[in-house]
This record gives C-alpha cells, sequence and structure tokens, in this order.
C-alpha cells in the first residue's frame, strides 16, 4: 500500500520529466532575452562623433558600441542598437562636443533609405537626450535628412539641435527631421536645413503623425517646398512656447503649412518668415485650427502676410498680428478661399500692409476676407492702423485700411478705417484709433502692443465678459496677467496696466 509521501514523490518525478526537456531546449537554443522576462532598457552614453555604423557587434545585445570591444559609441550605432534592443524604450545620451565638432554624418546615402547609410532612421520607440540646443548638435553635414522616425515609433528628442539636413532628391520629405510616427521635442533647435524641390514637403520637419513641439524654435530654414518650416499632413500637432522664425519658401506656409490637420498653437512667436502666400501660417483643409496667446510678426507673403486660411475653420484667440505684409489681399489675414472660416476673440491686428510693392493690386491691410462660403468674425477685437494703397495722382501711397471684402462684428470691436468701396462690415463697432504702444516685450513670453492712456479700449470688452472660442470667460490676456484689470475686459489682445510703462518688471 503506498504511502501519502511516496505518491508525492511519484509525482514530482513525473513533472521533472516533463519540464526537464523544455529547460534544455531554452538553454541550448533559448533568445538571448527569453520570452516573458522584462528588463529594465539600458541607457546609452554617446562618446565618438564620429559617424559609425555597427561592424561586428550584434544589434540586440544591449551593448553600444561600434565592434566588439571597442568601446566605441557614435550615435549611428547607439540608434542601430536601440532600433533592435527587444521592446525598445531605449535612453541615449548625447552629451556635449567641443567647439566646433559635431554630430554630423559622413556615410552617403545608398540609395536604400535603411539606418546604415544616409540619414539616421529610428525604427523602434526611444528617447534621445542631449546637452543644450548649443552643446549637442545632430549635423546632416548636406548629405541628407538627419533623422527618419519609423511609423508606429514613439520618439522623444530634448536638450539638442537639428541643423544642415538637405534633400538630395525630389519627391521626399523633412530635410531636418521626418516623422511617420510620434514625435515630442522639448528644449530642442531645428535650423538651417535645405529642400531641394517644389515637390518637397517641409524644409525643417515633416510630420504625418502626431507632434508636440514645448521650447521649440523652428527657424532659418529655406526652399521651395510647402512648409518652409514645419509642414503637418492629416495629424495633430501641439506647439506651445516656441519660436518659428526666419523661414522661407517660394511655396505656401513660410513658417507653418497645416494640411488636414489638427493645430494648437500656444505662446508662439511667429516672426520673419516668407512665402508665396502665408508668409507665417497657411491652413486648409482643416477643421479645427487655434492659435492663442501667440504673436505674428514681420512675416511676408504675396497674399496673407501673417497667415492665410484655405477651406478650413481657424479660431484666434488673445493673439497679436503686427508689422505684417503681403503684396497682394490680407497683410496681416487673407481669409480667401472658398468655406474658409475665421473666428477671432480678443486679437490686436494693427500695423500691418497690404499692397506692400505699392503696385495697387491689393487691400486689406488687415483682414481680406472674401471667397463663397467664406466668413470672418471678430469679438472684443482690434483691428485698426493698418494700410493699404490708394492712388495718388500717378502714383499708388499707403493709406489707411483695415479690412477686405465682408466681415461681422460681435460687437465691443474697435476698427478706424473702413473703405466702404471695398469693405462691409456688419454689427456694431467702435470707430476710432485705439492709442496702441509700439509693439514690443510687455511681460509674457511674446511681443504685444500695449493700450495707452485714454484708449478707448479699456473697460469696453463685453460687461459679460471676454470668452474664447469654446465660451468660457477669459481670465488672462495674451501675456498671461489677469484680465480683466478693470471693471471690464478691455478689447484687444492686452490687459490696460498703467504702472507696467514705468516698472515693466511688475507685468512680467
Amino acid at each position: 500500500m503506498e504511502t501519502r509521501q511516496y505518491r508525492l514523490m511519484r509525482r514530482l518525478d513525473k513533472l521533472w520529466r516533463l519540464v526537464l526537456p523544455a529547460l534544455l531546449v531554452l538553454l541550448v537554443m533559448g533568445p538571448a532575452y527569453p520570452t516573458g522576462l522584462v528588463l529594465a532598457a539600458p541607457v546609452f552614453v554617446v562618446n565618438s562623433p564620429s559617424d559609425l555604423g555597427v561592424q561586428n557587434s550584434p544589434y540586440n545585445n544591449g551593448v553600444c558600441e561600434t565592434a566588439v570591444g571597442s568601446g566605441i559609441c557614435s550615435l549611428r550605432a547607439a540608434i542601430i542598437k536601440a532600433n533592435h534592443y527587444p521592446g525598445g524604450g531605449v535612453t541615449i545620451q548625447v552629451p556635449a562636443q567641443t567647439v566646433g565638432s559635431y554630430y554630423q554624418l559622413a556615410i552617403l546615402p545608398a540609395g536604400i533609405d535603411d539606418e546604415t547609410t544616409g540619414d539616421l532612421n529610428i525604427l523602434q520607440s526611444m528617447t534621445i537626450i542631449g546637452a543644450g540646443i548649443n552643446q549637442t548638435v545632430l549635423d546632416g553635414g548636406g548629405l541628407d535628412r538627419v533623422l527618419h522616425i519609423a511609423s508606429g515609433v514613439t520618439v522623444t528628442l530634448q536638450g539638442l539641435r537639428v541643423q544642415n539636413g538637405a534633400l538630395s532628391q525630389a519627391l521626399q520629405n523633412g530635410a531636418g527631421i521626418q516623422n511617420d510616427g510620434t514625435l515630442t521635442m522639448v528644449d530642442a533647435d531645428v535650423s538651417s536645413n535645405t529642400a531641394s524641390a517644389a515637390s518637397d514637403l517641409g524644409s525643417a520637419i515633416y510630420s504625418q503623425g502626431p507632434l508636440t513641439l514645448t521650447r521649440v524654435a523652428v527657424h532659418d530654414n529655406i526652399g521651395p517646398a510647402n512648409g518652409g518650416g514645419i509642414y503637418i499632413s492629416n495629424a495633430a500637432a501641439a506647439i506651445t512656447a516656441s519660436s518659428i522664425y526666419g523661414n522661407a519658401t517660394t511655396g505656401l506656409g513660410g513658417g507653418i503649412l497645416c494640411n488636414v490637420c489638427a493645430l494648437t498653437l500656444t505662446q508662439t512667436s511667429v516672426d520673419s518668415n516668407k512665402a508665396l502666400n502665408g508668409g507665417g501660417v497657411y491652413i486648409q483643409n482643416s477643421p479645427n485650427v487655434v492659435i492663442k496667446s501667440s504673436a505674428f510678426t514681420n512675416n511676408t507673403a504675396d497674399n496673407g502676410g501673417g497667415l492665410y486660411n484655405a477651406g478650413s475653420t481657424v479660431n484666434l484667440v488673445n493673439t497679436t498680428f503686427s508689422g505684417n505684409s503681403s503684396n497682394v489681399d490680407g497683410g496681416a489675414i487673407c481669409n480667401c478661399t472658398a468655406n474658409s472660416i475665421v473666428h477671432l476673440y480678443n486679437m490686436t491686428i494693427a500695423n500691418n500692409q497690404a499692397d506692400a510693392d505699392l503696385s495697387g493690386t491689393g487691400a486689406g491691410g488687415g483682414i481680406a476676407s472674401y471667397g463663397a462660403g467664406a466668413a470672418t468674425d471678430f469679438a472684443n477685437s482690434i483691428i485698426a492702423l493698418n494700410y493699404e494703397t490708394a492712388l495718388v495722382s500717378t502714383a499708388y501711397q499707403s493709406t489707411y485700411g483695415d479690412c477686405l471684402g465682408t466681415i461681422t462684428s460681435g460687437g465691443y470691436s474697435i476698427l478706424n478705417a473702413i473703405n466702404p468701396a471695398a469693405c462691409t462690415v456688419s454689427g456694431s463697432i467702435i470707430q476710432a484709433n485705439p492709442l496702441l504702444g509700439p509693439l514690443g516685450f510687455n511681460g509674457g513670453p511674446t511681443m504685444t502692443q500695449t493700450l495707452l492712456a485714454g484708449s478707448p479700449a479699456i473697460n469696453a470688452g463685453n460687461p459679460a465678459g471676454c470668452m474664447d472660442n469654446t465660451g468660457a470667460t477669459l481670465v488672462v490676456d495674451q501675456r498671461g496677467r489677469a484680465r480683466p484689470t478693470g471693471l471690464r475686459c478691455d478689447i484687444g489682445a492686452v490687459e490696460y496696466a498703467p504702472y507696467s510703462l514705468y516698472f515693466p518688471f511688475l507685468s512680467r
């Protein structure tokens, strides 16, 4: 008769006979990282500025080196190793270089867009952290774009600069970065990248996946590509506390081109960009774009010096347009295509110029709004001190002219120059000089034009409260200062604060 202990021993023996063969298979043939084992992703520290690939080191062993035992971890090798690390999630640290020493691409593209030649291809989710935009510089060397992020991949780039990328062939996109995945950039710079053909898209960044930019400068990128700075296609983008400046294209959208995108632009400066249409931003076929607490300044184009809207719905809140110009229509904004909608809330649109080449071919220094189904409405806003031209004797000269086409006031707004032959304004307005100070830094992250003492805009906003595009009451102005500061909110992007004229630090 079997005892209880004997029966238990027989069961353990059977179990062991079943488990042992499986253990032997794992030991002999198993993967480097057994299935189901959760490993902490490694941190690779780049220690060489040379553009070296991986030569005879396993791609997936979790050790950054160009060859076994070399101890050399180049940026390309780090990305290749991170691409193949099981599960992804590798962090790559790219330290500061010595002065004049960049992480520069040197391996010519070989006709196949892979990770070993040309641009740096990111095929798996990872984070790349630099030491700052002037210390960690990823340089394309004019050979190829700098970074290409694959579809389905999530990447964070922080504390670095991406520069001197180039599109060497037609029908390429994103000379600095092509994002087909999900890209977040923080405290970064994308500059001096060049597109080569009108068929290219995005001289600096082309994004057809979610894009988030926080404290990022995109500047001095050039080429004939639509989207001189950034081209966003069929994707969401959130750009915050950033600067888009000095970008130029002979195509559309000098700073940003938003095509079928959900764009939110907040506390961002769009300055001194140039394009055929939409010097600052060109928006097309996009159902919901929100721009708030930002500044569009000194941008130039044939139409829509600051912004061109083509068949989209654009909401602008607490934002200043100043110093923008167009050779034809809409010095600040051209809402000039069928079914284009622009809503303006507590805006300041001043000192912009249409027909800047004085040819007599354009009008609407502040806003041009026309086309079947196009509509522009505004509330608690200043549209004043803008310029177009008039024929004086035998030459065209600048004269005040705020609008072209048809625009609708929701009340509590100031215009001061309406040519009834060119512009129809429906709804109530205050027709007066708003008494604005010059464009400058008056507190907050972006430039503004403050109200001067005695301005008719002071305490003249909607007594029920100034509201944004969602119907929520605005509690701050463009600078982030409390709104209202008096009995009622002020008209325009900035609340009046007399002491800030004498003690500017109090307004910051």
